[in-house]
């Protein structure tokens, strides 16, 4: 994710739930909000070191690190280490602080060690939305910014529970390979080689880290690039963005993706215009 979308606001503010913004900056510009901002921001470290004045108070952001930012705080940010990349989403909504202190959430605070990758899908899956010209795009936006907050908060409360564990780390390999190769043929064995695993551990390690198996992380990880392609470049066929994501068949492209989606691709493009 290399820019950021400000989806228009009509009747969307109304809503318990809504986005403001979404994006990221493979670059991150400095930032200062001394007088507070209006609407809550979420923001993750992809990449890169900055650092994040918080009420008076240093915080030094690091990969796989994110923090919650309350309208009302006194904040500002910077690289500390270029490139930082960062991906954000700002959202409001009169049921947004309810919630959060509902899940014990009651001002801006910084997490560490964070399953970025787990919650980076929810925010792409926010920004494709917002992204696209359909009628309904602000109200599918807060659907998924709900999604993503029910599993930031459950994220930040599985981890504040075992900062010590070592699995999720141990994965970091794994998934940037998956991540930098999902065009190729990529094979349960080998990705077990990449961290001298046999593949049943691999799986379980996956599983304990990122509730899933590494087959479906690479089918959703795949999908999710997919409906990118598929709402960013218009001119590019199908069977072309299929391999671009590695799936070498465009029938099997097809399948996968109405099972997952409900719909074809070609569906999914047209839905969106």
């Amino acid at each position: 994710m290399k820019k950021y979308v400000l989806p228009i606001l009509t009747s969307e503010a109304q809503l318990p739930f809504y986005v403001y913004s979404v994006g990221g900056m493979e670059s991150q510009n400095p930032v200062r909000r001394l007088r507070g901002y209006p609407h809550y921001v979420w923001l993750h470290t992809i990449r890169g070191t900055g650092k994040l004045i918080l009420d008076g108070v240093e915080h030094i952001l690091t990969e796989q690190s994110g923090l919650l930012l309350y309208p009302q705080s006194s904040y500002a940010y910077f690289a500390l280490e270029e490139p930082w990349e960062t991906h954000w989403v700002a959202f409001s909504g009169h049921a947004v602080d309810s919630f959060l202190q509902y899940m014990e959430f009651r001002h801006s605070q910084v997490f560490e060690e964070l399953n970025v990758q787990l919650l980076d899908r929810f925010i792409n899956e926010i920004y494709v939305s917002a992204l696209s010209n359909h009628p309904e795009s602000g109200l599918i936006s807060s659907g998924k910014l709900y999604s993503f907050l029910i599993e930031m908060c459950r994220s930040v409360n599985q981890e504040q529970s075992r900062l010590n564990s070592t699995t999720y780390n141990r994965l970091q390999p794994v998934l940037s390979h998956i991540e930098n190769n999902l065009s190729d043929d990529i094979s349960l064995d080998h990705l077990a080689s990449i961290i001298h695993v046999s593949p049943q551990y691999l799986c379980r390690l996956f599983k304990q880290s990122l509730q899933m198996s590494p087959v479906v992380y690479l089918i959703r990880l795949r999908l999710q690039k997919a409906k990118e392609l598929l709402l960013e470049q218009d001119d590019l066929p199908v069977a072309e963005i299929g391999v671009r994501v590695g799936f070498q068949a465009a029938s099997y492209f097809c399948s996968v993706f109405k099972q997952h989606e409900g719909m074809t691709p070609l569906e999914f493009r047209k839905s969106y215009r």
